[in-house]
């Protein structure tokens, strides 16, 4: 198969953006894929979102507790609050929750304790939560070369995923793409020296 590096690839696989930098990229059946391991990609997403300033929007709560396999009512239970309100959280989307700030705090707090952050690192994570953001979290940034898919497993890994094909709009085209179910490619575009890799088009 073949295959190349990108600067910067914008990726919505856990139902927001994730720019994910240095990666490398397979292509299969015209689509480029990056060659990395989700599910332990997916505890590095955590640690950056629970991190980062901003407050938190429906889909990333949804991706917290999914990515720990609480349901609504256990994780509901977790945080001492109601079934309907963990509901209305993740209502929101791509809004943000409306939740108060102390109860977004423990669930960041909550989920860097459960992923095995360390007494310090929790400690040092609260300091930077004394004052609260107004604004939503944007994209996250993270390197993916450390999370690459296994070199001899990926080909067979991807081919896998692709299960159906979709119709993806990008500027005055529209392609039509087989992509894999669980990752979600999005509008190309490039700024100099750097490039967001999509629908095999760069």
């Amino acid at each position: 198969m073949e295959r190349k590096i990108a600067d910067r690839y914008l990726d919505h696989s856990y139902g927001f953006p994730v720019l994910l930098l240095n990666v490398e990229l397979v292509k299969v059946r015209g689509t480029w894929t990056p060659v990395i391991d989700y599910q332990k990609f997916a505890k590095n997403v955590v640690d950056k979102l629970c991190k980062t300033s901003g407050r938190f929007s429906g889909n990333h709560v949804r991706f917290i507790r999914q990515y720990f396999e609480m349901t609504l009512k256990d994780f509901a239970s977790t945080l001492n609050v109601t079934h309907p309100a963990v509901m209305k959280w993740e209502k929101a989307s791509d809004n943000q929750t409306g939740m108060h700030w102390s109860m977004e705090k423990d669930i960041r707090l909550l989920a860097l304790k459960h992923i095995g952050a360390g007494h310090a690192e929790i400690g040092e994570a609260h300091t930077g939560m004394q004052n609260m953001p107004f604004s939503p979290i944007g994209t996250l940034e993270i390197e993916a070369s450390p999370w690459k898919e296994n070199q001899n497993n990926s080909e067979s890994v991807f081919l896998v995923y692709f299960q159906k094909s979709e119709s993806v709009i990008t500027g005055n085209q529209t392609l039509l793409s087989s992509r894999p179910s669980r990752i979600h490619i999005n509008t190309a575009e490039s700024d100099e020296s750097k490039e967001y890799i999509v629908n095999g088009v760069h």
